[in-house]
């Protein structure tokens, strides 16, 4: 529980509003929030403070108090440097399981019994645990991932073809309804 404290300016990180001033974020960029509630895979790249992070948090607490869908957020962030595909690979993997514990689906992935992902190479990893995500979710998920552009050379393009993998297969194999991929590069 945070003290209370008078609100303040914020330039150091994502701003947090009972605590910073800030102007209505999902008004700054409506245009994502359709993208996501429509099935979209999209892209949002801005400078750097610009509100990016703020405006992610925002909207997936919006997405998920309307209940028509998941969201979660997922930050890229710790793996800047990382060069090597299979640990930057199981880094991924292993954001996506810490922010699913601290998101509404958490209880329900928990109660879910689903096998873990086996036989699963670094190669295949990120698109068969999206699919055993959203397999046994009562509504279908949205997944934002921040920070994206640091992931870099052949982790940046296992990833990437992983998503397209399951966005193209996705009428037929359980995968998320939406993706974004934010960062202050255009990937």
């Amino acid at each position: 529980m945070d003290p209370v404290m008078p609100k303040r300016f914020n330039i150091a990180g994502p701003c947090i509003p009972n605590r910073h001033y800030l102007l209505p974020v999902i008004a700054r960029l409506p245009e994502a929030r359709l993208l996501a509630k429509q099935g979209d895979y999209f892209v949002i790249h801005a400078a750097r403070q610009s509100g990016k992070t703020t405006f992610l948090h925002a909207l997936t607490d919006e997405i998920n108090a309307e209940g028509q869908f998941y969201a979660l957020h997922c930050s890229l962030e710790e793996l800047q440097g990382i060069t090597d595909m299979t640990l930057g690979i199981y880094s991924i993997v292993d954001g996506i399981q810490m922010a699913m514990e601290y998101s509404p689906m958490a209880n329900l992935r928990a109660n879910a019994n689903q096998p873990k992902v086996a036989n699963a190479t670094p190669t295949t990893l990120v698109r068969r645990g999206l699919t055993q995500l959203c397999i046994g979710l009562d509504k279908p998920p949205s997944i934002f991932f921040d920070e994206v552009d640091c992931l870099s050379g052949q982790a940046l393009i296992t990833f990437l073809r992983q998503l397209r993998d399951g966005y193209n297969n996705r009428a037929r194999i359980p995968f998320p309804w939406s993706i974004a991929l934010v960062g202050m590069r255009d990937i």
